[in-house]
């Protein structure tokens, strides 16, 4: 069995969700959460966790979990973006595209930066794992020409 669930904050903001945990630990899950920035993609970081209440808005069996979440999230006026009838890895890809167009420059900055300071490092890494695997480099090198090569031929 499973709970769907909605936290309403002080300025009337609503997140619908679903758990199989009691209620208060599931709220004290989003707090904690919210406490040390872990959120990855939960709308809920958008209500002040502090002062909010979080009520049981039915029970449901755990295979129509997804549905009855989407119902509440589609007929209350909430702050959820997730659809939950998307495939979670869906929703992960999507999330993480939308936060690095978001962050492209900053990202971008701080990838050149890591290079930059352990260049010597990543360089030594490298020759370390080219000259360890040496041969299984030159047979795949050797099965890409030849496949190539075939292609062509024919």
């Amino acid at each position: 069995m499973c709970i769907i669930y909605a936290i309403e904050d002080i300025n009337d903001l609503i997140y619908v969700g679903s758990t199989k945990q009691k209620l208060y630990k599931r709220l004290s899950g989003h707090r904690t959460r919210k406490k040390y920035n872990t959120y990855r993609g939960c709308s809920s970081k958008k209500l002040n966790l502090e002062y909010c209440i979080i009520y049981e808005l039915e029970i449901c069996e755990e295979k129509d979990r997804n549905e009855r979440e989407q119902y509440w999230i589609d007929k209350l006026d909430c702050v959820n973006e997730k659809n939950t009838f998307f495939d979670n890895k869906e929703y992960q890809r999507k999330y993480q595209k939308e936060r690095y167009n978001k962050n492209k420059e900053e990202i971008n900055k701080s990838r050149r930066e890591y290079r930059d300071k352990n260049k010597e490092e990543r360089n030594r890494k490298n020759r370390e794992y080219k000259q360890k695997n040496k041969d299984v480099i030159n047979r795949k090198q050797r099965e890409r020409y030849h496949k190539k090569k075939q292609e062509l031929n024919d």
